[in-house]
């Protein structure tokens, strides 16, 4: 085993803590585990990778995944991205997730785009990073969880159909992988490595904690993460400077990216509030203490949008213009995910209303029954939720189709199976 001091001790530590040490298998292929992997599939896979890429496809694709997805999807070092696409090689699964993530945007490269008939499929690809990283999960690194978030975040055609096993299984490996490497751990008096690793990794929890979050809801599956696991500070500007020029993007442009983990605390404490197992059976059955809940996430949503700088505010988003007047945008992304945990709060308000309309006849069951309930708070429910869902169907439908080419991390099939279920209600 080997043992690393993340910071050199000092008479500090009394106050925090022992400073945080890392272990790690120093020959990895004796760890527990190994033996159930193909033997030396991380070779093959290695040149597999050089048998489907040249250098220059390589790097065509960094570019693409540089313009379109790292800006709100901060997850790779824009080092590696601008001026180091060769060590790509080494880390196959990265390599074939950032390949089919970037494939989505091949027509907006001037070379790529005449080659389409030789580069593989996306499908292909994200089988390719799922056999590289069969390679990986006996001693996950950075890469591996960098690569299962874009596999998670993979583009699919039918964005109503449903996550599998198959997604939720990949979120709990992502985040073992993210515990593993200690990212739920804040790094930022982590003297031992460098600063730009250090705001690396946070970026990297912060995407894992993103993706898992809102992917989990999606699904209707409990969250694999809780708060009292980490200890990862908030993002802020700072975090997102890696000291490389950023991809032709103004320097002051505010992060979607930060504004988007903001949101997803929220969502997650909507989802504690009202749809844990444990929340589920009290708030489902009393409209007064759901209506009590609700007030102080409503409350918090406003809060988070004010604090929206001009710049990803929906009224600057210009979301009816021309398409050809438009460029590639995920910012439209963020309005679309503040409405979905609106509806999503909605949803929870919405629930003891239909049970006490369907068991007002059973007194067996400990329920509200419709004439309990209070017929200006069951009209207002219906009626913001009515309203929300009208805002969600003409914002999205408002949307040019240059909008939705773009990379929007997460939300999109969240809000797609919030609407279908509010719209479910007849009252509405």
């Amino acid at each position: 085993m080997v043992y690393q001091r993340m910071m050199q001790p000092d008479l500090s530590f009394v106050f925090s803590g022992p400073p945080p040490i890392l272990s790690s298998h120093q020959n990895p292929t004796v760890s527990r585990g190994y033996e159930l992997a193909e033997l030396n599939l991380a070779d093959k896979v290695r040149s597999e990778a050089r048998q489907v890429f040249t250098k220059e496809m390589v790097a065509a694709f960094s570019d693409l995944f540089a313009r379109f997805v790292h800006p709100y999807l901060p997850i790779v070092s824009k080092s590696d991205l601008i001026n180091n696409t060769d060590v790509l090689f080494e880390t196959p699964a990265l390599l074939f997730a950032i390949a089919a993530t970037a494939r989505h945007f091949v027509t907006y490269d001037e070379q790529l785009c005449l080659k389409l008939a030789v580069i593989p499929s996306a499908e292909l690809l994200y089988r390719l990073c799922w056999k590289a990283l069969q390679a990986e999960i006996a001693a996950p690194s950075l890469d591996t969880v960098q690569a299962l978030i874009l596999l998670l975040h993979r583009h699919v055609p039918d964005e109503l159909s449903f996550e599998g096993a198959m997604d939720s299984n990949l979120r709990g490996l992502l985040v073992s992988s993210a515990h593993i490497l200690g990212l739920n751990h804040d790094p930022g008096n982590w003297t031992s490595i460098p600063l730009g690793q250090r705001k690396l990794r946070k970026r990297t929890w912060w995407a894992t904690l993103m993706t898992e979050k809102w992917m989990a809801f999606s699904d209707g599956m409990p969250s694999q993460l809780g708060a009292q696991d980490q200890s990862v500070l908030p993002l802020d500007d700072d975090d997102l400077d890696d000291g490389v020029e950023d991809f032709g993007l103004s320097s002051h442009r505010p992060s979607p990216f930060i504004y988007m983990t903001r949101l997803t605390l929220i969502l997650d404490e909507v989802v504690q509030s009202f749809f844990t197992a444990a929340a589920s059976a009290t708030t489902s059955k009393s409209l007064d203490r759901s209506l009590d809940i609700a007030k102080s996430l409503r409350s918090r949503l406003k809060e988070w949008d004010e604090a929206l700088p001009p710049g990803l505010q929906v009224c600057n988003q210009n979301p009816s213009s021309d398409a050809e007047e438009v460029t590639l945008n995920g910012n439209y992304s963020l309005y679309l995910a503040y409405i979905t945990v609106h509806l999503a709060i909605y949803r929870a308000l919405l629930r003891p209303i239909s049970l006490a309309d369907m068991r007002q006849d059973d007194s067996a069951h400990m329920v509200e029954d419709m004439d309990s309930l209070d017929s200006t708070a069951v009209g207002a429910v219906f009626e913001g939720a009515a309203a929300n869902l009208k805002k969600l169907v003409t914002y999205v439908s408002s949307l040019p189709p240059a909008a939705w080419d773009a990379f929007w991390p997460g939300c999109k099939p969240s809000a797609s199976r919030v609407m279908l279920y509010t719209t479910n209600h007849e009252s509405l």
